[in-house]
């Protein structure tokens, strides 16, 4: 560039800013060779530059040079920077300038994005994905991923939706373990994307969608569900990679998540069943869960090195990976693996909720 400019820059931290210099010599021309670099100028002595990339350029080659503001005094800053080398046009002048502050003033304003004749109904949570696209959660498990281009700095518009459903076809059940078939949707609150751009990865929570305050609507207390979709270059493969988190008779659920990339811990919130620990009215007297009200670590590590496992479920394919254990219903007669029928569906207001399983890929990282 002929300038940089650093704008507002707070005293005592300074900015950092990048210089590129190219070899534009084609074949058989010569190597440059970077001898010097001078800053000059009023304020010269608050601008320092050092060469971070090769000192000698092939034709075609590039370096870089990195060039920092550290004011000394609050107001403008100017400055030059001479790059003395042995091609020639040197010296490579650039103009340097900056503000010094005590202080950083944040500014916000709205920006517009156009949906361009998609209703987003009820979003829950939203994230840019690795390709660029905006995705987005619906509280009913639809997932929209918008392409966006920017026109303005406060003017955006959509230029292509992608709808993706996958994460309805989980079948809902009732809190005895029994299918609901009648219930086609889930509550989806929490998204997080990763991957790369040519195969995004998205997890996504979601639970029972039906809400009651004050009595006991019978929904799947151990519904929640921690989805992985992976876009394969045709269409997105659906694994439910842990079945059977708690889920408040009201709305409180598995929910937002965080990744720890450098272990492959993804952690998760799970809402609590009450507003104080006791049951309450509003929260229709539902107790807590073992897993309820707290923070999990899922070691995704331990969940990929499982088998996927295939059922079909009300003419649905489901494929999972891990159920969570819970503990003997005594309302149940168990299965002839000491397991009680539909685990690990139907918390069962508490009597066959999942439990603690210490070493196990799901762990309580932080009761709440």
């Amino acid at each position: 560039p002929n300038s940089l400019d650093f704008g507002l820059t707070v005293i005592g931290t300074p900015g950092v800013d990048t210089v590129a210099l190219t070899n534009l010599g084609g074949t058989g021309d010569p190597s440059i060779n970077i001898t010097s670099t001078t800053t000059s100028g009023p304020d010269a002595a608050d601008f320092a530059a050092t060469v971070t990339g090769p000192t000698t350029i092939g034709p075609g080659g590039q370096t870089t040079i990195d060039v920092t503001f550290s004011p000394s005094a609050v107001g403008g800053a100017n400055a030059t920077l001479d790059i003395v080398h042995s091609g020639t046009n040197t010296p490579v002048t650039v103009n340097l300038s900056g503000n010094g502050t005590n202080q950083t003033s944040v500014g916000f304003a709205a920006s517009n994005l156009d949906l361009q004749g998609t209703a987003l109904n009820n979003p829950t949570s939203l994230q840019f994905g690795p390709d660029g696209r905006l995705y987005v959660t619906e509280q009913s498990g639809d997932i929209f991923a918008f392409t966006i281009q920017r026109n303005t700095s406060t003017d955006y518009v959509v230029t292509a939706t992608e709808a993706i459903q996958t994460v309805q076809d989980i079948v809902n059940h009732e809190d005895d373990g029994s299918i609901n078939p009648s219930v086609n949707t889930r509550l989806a609150l929490g998204l997080l994307v990763t991957g790369t751009a040519t195969n995004p990865v998205l997890y996504v929570s979601s639970s029972d969608p039906r809400i009651s305050v004050g009595n006991d609507s019978g929904l799947d207390t151990n519904s929640g569900v921690l989805s992985r979709l992976t876009w394969n270059g045709s269409a997105w493969d659906h694994v439910q990679m842990a079945r059977g988190f708690p889920r408040s008779e009201e709305n409180h659920a598995i929910n937002g998540m965080d990744l720890d990339e450098s272990t492959n811990t993804l952690y998760v919130m799970i809402g609590g069943h009450s507003n104080m620990g006791a049951p309450g009215n509003n929260m229709s007297a539902l107790p807590e869960y073992a897993l309820s009200a707290a923070l999990l670590a899922i070691d995704l590590d331990a969940l990929e090195a499982m088998p996927i496992q295939t059922e079909v479920v009300d003419g649905h394919t489901q494929n999972y990976i891990y159920d969570l254990p819970t503990i003997d219903d005594p309302t149940r007669a168990n299965e002839p693996d000491g397991s009680d029928p539909g685990d690990p569906w139907g918390g069962n207001d508490g009597r066959n909720q999942a439990r603690v399983v210490i070493g196990a890929p799901v762990e309580v990282y932080s009761p709440g």
